[in-house]
C-alpha cells in the first residue's frame, strides 16, 4: 500500500456525521473520529485497488466479504476497539464516498446534518 494513512487529501469537517454519539457537532466523540478515520482509509484503499471497487459496484456485500479482508485490515490497522458494526458502517461509507466522489460525499452528509 503506497498511500500513507497519515497523509491524505480526504478530510471530514468537524462534526458528527457517522455515529450520532457525539454530544454536539463541535466536539465529535472518539467513536465518531475512529469511524471517520476508517472511512478515509477505506477510500484510500479503494483508490489503490480499482478492481475491488469494480467488484463492489457489481455485488452487494458487507465488511465480512472475504474479498474485503485486505481493505478492512488496512482500515483498522493500528487501532483498537472497533466493533463489527463500526467497520461495516465505515466500509459502506467508504464505498459511497468513492462512488460519489469525496467532495460530493461530504456535501451530501453535511447537508443531511444541516437539515436535522
Amino acid at each position: 500500500m503506497s498511500n500513507n494513512k497519515q497523509t491524505t487529501d480526504y478530510k471530514y469537517p468537524v462534526g458528527d456525521f457517522l455515529s450520532g454519539f457525539s454530544e454536539d457537532q463541535n466536539n465529535p466523540c472518539d467513536y465518531e473520529l475512529e469511524c471517520q478515520r476508517m472511512v478515509i482509509r477505506g477510500v484510500q484503499y479503494l483508490d489503490e485497488h480499482p478492481e475491488l471497487f469494480e467488484h463492489l459496484l457489481t455485488k452487494q456485500t458487507n465488511a465480512y466479504d472475504s474479498r474485503l479482508e485486505g481493505m478492512t485490515n488496512f482500515m483498522t490497522e493500528g487501532e483498537i476497539g472497533q466493533t463489527g458494526a463500526m467497520v461495516n458502517h465505515s466500509v459502506s461509507h467508504a464505498y459511497h464516498a468513492k462512488k460519489m466522489g469525496w467532495d460530493n460525499y461530504i456535501e451530501t452528509i453535511t447537508e443531511k446534518d444541516e437539515q436535522q
